[in-house]
Parts: C-alpha cells; structure tokens; sequence
C-alpha cells in the first residue's frame, strides 16, 4: 500500500505493518493527478528540512497545478490532526500497472475500513451561514457515484467537508440526514448492525441509483460490500 506522507509530501510504501492513516473520499474531476504528476509536482516544492509548508505549497499549486488543491487539503488536515499519512486513490495506485489496479480495487473497501478516519470531499457544496442546508447538501454529487458506496459505508469515522474545508459533521451525527439522502438505515451508517446482515436486495438498493463513469465499475465498486472478490476486466 502505498501512501502520502505528510510532511514531507512524499509517497511512501508499505507491505506490512501499516501506520495510522487518513483516507480521502472525493468525487473525480475531469482530470486527476496521476502518480506521474504527484511525483513531478511534490519535486518542485520548496523544502526545510525534508518537510514542506502547506500554504506555500497551495501557492504552488495554483493554475497549472490547481488539481493538487484538494491532495494538499487532505494532506494539511491530517498533519494538523498528528496523522504522518494519507491515502488518495487519484496519486497513490499506480494505474499504468493492471495487476496493482486489480489488487487495489480488491482492497479498497478494507482500506477505507482500516483507516483512522475518512475526510469526504464535497467539492460542489458551501457552507453558508454555519448551518448545513439539508437540501443542497443532499444534490451532492457524492452521493450519486458508485465508488463512494463503500467509502460510506466501510470506515468507522467519516468526517464530511464542504470545498473549503469547512467541517460538516461525521457520518453517525449526521445519520439521520444521511439515511434520508441514502436509503440506508442509521444502524448499518453507525455500523450498530453489519451490512453483511443486510439481505442482497437490500444491498443492491442502496447502489441502484448510483452512477460511474464506466459500466463494469458499477459492479466493481460492490465487490467489498458483497466479500467478493475477483478479477477485474473492463471491456467484458
């Protein structure tokens, strides 16, 4: 597994013995920093004693490198919360490899259930006025997508964020909203009952209406939801 250390913005790998980490669940843009483009970004920081300055780095990053915006946002919250490490799907598999691919889509749902705690991204809402609008913050695009299914489900903590890193709330304070815009009951939202109790139909619900960018991942995005596990073919 491999992950961002954050202070010195570095990718680090691991194969055993994993650190506390923050994992970050977002909805992808258009386009993404690959693993390619973090390395070449994070060589260009300025920094002191192998560590980096967060606000100088955001400086940085913007206009050519605007889409390091919300990595850095990720990363900067965890340092402030004394966690060493990130995980971020967009730079931290490496895509160009089908067999690391196949293996982290297997492993993402134990990854997100394994993290200290989970930030979800939501770049299309503003808080306003500090009180959370239920209604716009239900049209959310992150609950529409496919993959941030298990991303709710899967991690004891989720901490929601607006797109300035305004605190929302966490997934059991909110499970009342949260069951509302989902469908799923607040008992498997605060995991007082396991999702693997749930019945298949039940489960399957809660992904009908969600969408991906492509067809087979709307399966794909299930498989830790269900336990299963199998190799990956997009094109089948």
């Amino acid at each position: 597994m491999r992950l961002v250390h954050t202070p010195s913005f570095k990718l680090v790998e691991f194969n055993k013995d994993l650190p506390p980490y923050a994992i970050l669940s977002h909805t992808w843009r258009d386009k993404e920093a690959t693993i390619e483009d973090f390395n070449a970004f994070t060589a260009r920081l300025p920094r002191r004693r192998n560590m980096i300055d967060y606000e100088e780095a955001f400086e940085i990053c913007q206009g050519k490198y605007q889409r390091f915006d919300k990595i850095l946002g990720a990363c900067g919250l965890a340092q402030k919360q004394g966690l060493k490490y990130v995980w971020i799907d967009t730079c931290c598999i490496d895509k160009s490899k089908s067999a690391e691919l196949d293996e982290s889509i297997n492993s993402m749902f134990l990854w997100y259930e394994r993290s200290h705690i989970c930030y979800a991204y939501l770049e299309d809402f503003k808080l306003t006025g500090g009180v959370l609008n239920r209604e716009a913050f239900g049209l959310c695009r992150w609950f529409k997508r496919a993959w941030t299914l298990q991303e709710l489900l899967a991690p004891k903590f989720v901490f929601f964020y607006d797109q300035s890193w305004n605190p929302l709330g966490e997934k059991t304070s909110l499970g009342s909203i949260l069951s509302d815009i989902t469908g799923i009951e607040t008992s498997f939202l605060t995991e007082t009952t396991s999702i693997y109790t749930a019945s298949v139909a039940k489960r399957m619900s809660w992904a009908a209406a969600r969408e991906a960018t492509r067809e087979e991942d709307r399966a794909y995005s299930l498989l830790g939801i269900f336990g299963v596990n199998m190799s990956l073919i997009y094109g089948e």
